[in-house]
């Protein structure tokens, strides 16, 4: 009895010893603090290639940019002129082993003019984001998750990507296109101006409120269209229009080879 008791608080100690040493680890990685005045930046334009990119809507009145790396010789350039926060990556030296996180943190009280991401490889992560012109993001490659977003523009371009989850959207119109990329767009309302994705060789799931009036044109060369408002499932190479409610603008659908499906 001595013994499993004397075994299991040696294995709780060595647990206890890791987890505190890994966030130390953690800690010593934070390169880099910055805080600026919200009312000197009006655009945010990231320029990076394997960074992972966090932004984030906090309690408080400045904005706050981290850097957490493991490799301090590749660290990304920042600059703050007329009103626009650019922090960009030149080099191609980075490696797999190589670990950068950019984190920016916004004032929830406050909105941006506008925020565009360009990145290759790094994992992309937004949370309840208020921009008062557009958000823009393109990618190759990259892992993208966005939760409660409001703006008047929305556009993204990617090529090869996990699932994108896009929840609880706030937008006027959008532009989401992919080359192999799964899209799940959870509308908080109808676009007011016409709205585009489409998706060569990935599935579409819309939500969009019931009580909205909206059309929907949607084409699918090789797969199906499922609209569980009309508990329907189709397959057809010509677009096909659905009016709900009084109407309104038109959101196009397009895939070649992925299913899609409209939801309330």
């Amino acid at each position: 009895m001595k013994r499993i008791l004397f075994q299991s608080y040696f294995w709780a100690f060595i647990l206890i010893f890791i987890v505190k040493n890994n966030n130390l680890a953690a800690q010593n990685n934070l390169v880099l603090r910055e805080s600026y005045d919200i009312d000197k930046i009006q655009t945010i334009e990231l320029s990076l290639k394997y960074e992972d990119i966090k932004i984030e809507s906090i309690q408080g009145q400045n904005v706050i940019l981290e850097i957490d790396s493991n490799n301090s010789k590749l660290l990304p350039e920042i600059q703050l002129s007329d009103k626009k926060l650019l922090v960009k990556q030149e080099s191609w030296d980075f490696s797999r082993g190589d670990r950068c996180l950019l984190a920016i943190y916004l004032p929830a009280s406050q909105e941006i003019n506008s925020l565009i991401i360009k990145n290759l490889y790094g994992n992309i992560s937004l949370k309840n984001i208020n921009s008062q012109n557009s958000v823009e993001i393109q990618s190759d490659n990259s892992q993208i998750e966005i939760k409660a977003l409001t703006s008047d523009y929305f556009a993204l371009e990617v090529e090869n990507c996990p699932p994108v989850k896009l929840n609880n959207f706030s937008v006027n119109y959008f532009n989401i296109s992919g080359t192999h990329a799964d899209f799940d767009l959870n509308l908080l309302h109808a676009p007011l101006a016409q709205s585009f994705i489409h998706s060569k060789f990935g599935k579409i799931n819309l939500s969009i409120p019931k009580s909205d009036n909206f059309e929907l044109q949607t084409f699918s060369t090789k797969s199906y269209i499922t609209n569980k408002f009309t508990n329907s499932k189709s397959q057809s190479k010509d677009f096909t229009s659905y009016i709900h409610n009084q109407g309104g603008p038109v959101i196009k659908i397009q895939t070649f080879e992925g299913d899609i499906t409209i939801t309330q």
